[in-house]
């Protein structure tokens, strides 16, 4: 039986200001100055895709059973990310309620030309710092409200 990678060093988090196709984002896209790798201050179990699906009930009145179909579906992607008492222009300087942008989620390693991703067209929340706690490091979350169908399927420079 295949077990896929682990977490811990594959999954590659961006914040991207510009991407054309988010079917197709490029290497370029996702790199310096176009992308701030988040990789760094990202907690282990900080990415939360929050993907949701709505249900539809199809069923009749004439039965007992209530039959559904898929409906209309959500994400709301959220990250927690440490703070950074030494440089934190690699994330806390850089999220700013209502800034439009892509995040981009490479799970499987740095993303190259046909690797998979997913890009989710979204705005900036506000910085939400973590109430204080013993024994751990400084942390805050930021949400992202997601404008846009997102590409969850998406291949670094196109179809593979």
């Amino acid at each position: 039986m295949a077990i896929g990678p682990v977490y811990e060093n594959n999954y590659k988090v961006y914040w991207c200001v510009a991407i054309d196709d988010i079917n197709a984002p490029s290497e370029t896209e996702l790199s310096a100055p176009n992308a701030t790798y988040l990789g760094r201050t990202l907690m282990k179990d900080g990415a939360a895709l929050g993907v949701s699906q709505n249900r539809v009930t199809v069923a009749p009145i004439d039965t007992l059973f209530d039959a559904e179909r898929g409906g209309s579906y959500s994400v709301a992607p959220t990250l927690t990310l440490y703070r950074d008492d030494q440089d934190e222009s690699d994330s806390w300087d850089m999220v700013q309620a209502g800034t439009l942008g892509y995040l981009v989620i490479a799970p499987f390693g740095v993303p190259e030309d046909g690797d998979k991703c997913m890009v989710f067209p979204c705005e900036m929340g506000v910085k939400q710092p973590a109430d204080s706690n013993a024994n751990t490091a400084q942390s805050y979350t930021v949400n992202f409200m997601v404008h846009q169908e997102p590409a969850l399927d998406a291949v670094v420079g196109g179809e593979s």
